[in-house]
């Protein structure tokens, strides 16, 4: 019993080293070359998801942490060192001149969260150094495996049709919404919403992302690297889990049989573009008849990753309850995101759910029974690198909301 548990939590990284050992034959073994957009990878991962992780994550520990950690000692910095002010106001008014108010906003907030991060490490740098490679370490350890499951979802989709399933899952969606399908509820609401809706919940959708990469930082800070990787294996469990299923049941969304679809979506949605591209590519995949090139394109609709990763980042934070009811509010609309954008069917987001549950237990089964959300027990005792307290209160106040 306790090997078949050990063997649950480490199944990620058996898992993640055999898809990595065997990437180059099994693309030989399928007559493909094997060519990665690493460009599009990295920039995207990154650049961009590094960035809009960092500032959700700064949003949602002002959120959850008492103002006695987060903006007090931010002002007292501020209100002690007046040339500060002056120094801000200088670099602010560049920015704005230099890039334009968006931009400089950003620029000008990532700014004082470095710098006061700084202060608040005494400009250690054993700490910046510790600080950064927990972070940089399960994120490295992500990025390997994400890229390991678009290669081999691109795999499967030259070898299966992937949507092969797709009018079983479509009339099973009939059954539970009584007749309804996802494509029928999506096209009302096309015709009863504005278009700012829509992109509302494209907004939401896609803000997704940033949930994972927020968790990732604010438990590698708060909790240390080791809690980290198995927040990023957990994730990574449930990908894989979801590669097998769809070996076995290939379905790519209600969108792809949808006969009116592209006639009555909104054709400005990036939604529409991207929905577009992955019919066209998952048909050529197929017939052999484009050039073969992973991108970031992602034709697994059953189960959907889409409501699995929230959930696992939900349970991970699950010690901090206002920041996990902020979290559970946005999934809950990002359920109807999903199915109004017409992306997944019901089933879909059953089998997330269901993934979801099955990757914690594998990987964080021997926290099930973890102290309640307002513990004062350090849930990182034991990590190779100790968590960093970003205040002057005790470790033990992260656990308070």
């Amino acid at each position: 019993m306790k090997f078949a548990k050990l063997l649950g939590r480490n199944a990620h990284w058996i898992v993640t080293t055999f898809l990595a050992l065997v990437l180059f034959p099994a693309f030989s073994l399928a007559k493909l070359p094997l060519r990665i957009d690493w460009a599009r990878f990295l920039s995207i991962y990154w650049i961009h998801l590094t960035a809009t992780s960092a500032a959700f994550a700064t949003f949602l520990y002002l959120l959850g942490f008492p103002l006695r950690e987060t903006l007090l000692p931010l002002w007292q910095h501020y209100r002690n060192q007046k040339p500060r002010f002056v120094v801000l106001a200088s670099f602010a008014a560049a920015m704005v001149w230099e890039f334009g108010w968006l931009f400089a906003a950003i620029l000008v907030a990532g700014t004082i969260i470095f710098l006061e991060f700084f202060d608040r490490i005494s400009g250690d740098p054993q700490k910046l150094w510790e600080s950064a490679t927990g972070i940089f370490i399960p994120a490295a350890y992500l990025f390997t495996g994400l890229v390991l499951v678009f290669c081999y979802n691109d795999l499967t989709a030259s070898l299966r049709f992937v949507g092969s399933y797709d009018a079983a899952f479509n009339r099973l969606d009939a059954i539970l919404f009584h007749g309804f399908t996802v494509s029928a509820l999506s096209h009302a609401a096309a015709r009863h919403f504005s278009l700012d809706f829509f992109k509302f919940l494209e907004f939401v959708y896609y803000g997704m992302f940033n949930q994972i990469g927020a968790t990732l930082i604010i438990i590698s800070l708060c909790l240390g690297r080791k809690r980290a990787l198995e927040f990023a294996g957990t994730v990574l469990t449930a990908y894989y889990l979801a590669l097998v299923i769809f070996f076995i049941w290939p379905t790519i969304g209600p969108f792809s049989i949808c006969p009116t679809h592209f006639a009555d979506f909104p054709h400005s949605l990036a939604t529409y573009g991207f929905q577009k591209i992955f019919v066209a590519k998952a048909h050529g995949f197929w017939m052999r008849q484009m050039p073969f090139r992973v991108d970031t394109d992602y034709y697994i609709a059953f189960p959907s990753m889409h409501i699995a990763q929230p959930l696992i980042a939900l349970w991970f934070l699950r010690r901090w309850k206002r920041i996990a009811f902020v979290l559970l509010a946005y999934d809950l609309v990002l359920i109807g995101a999903i199915l109004l954008l017409e992306w997944h069917y019901l089933v879909d987001l059953i089998g997330g759910i269901l993934i979801a549950v099955l990757a914690i237990v594998m990987v964080d089964s021997k926290r099930r029974a973890a102290q309640p959300m307002n513990s004062e027990q350090p849930e990182c005792v034991g990590a190779e690198v100790e968590p960093l307290s970003l205040s002057p209160t005790s470790e033990a106040e992260w656990s308070k909301p």
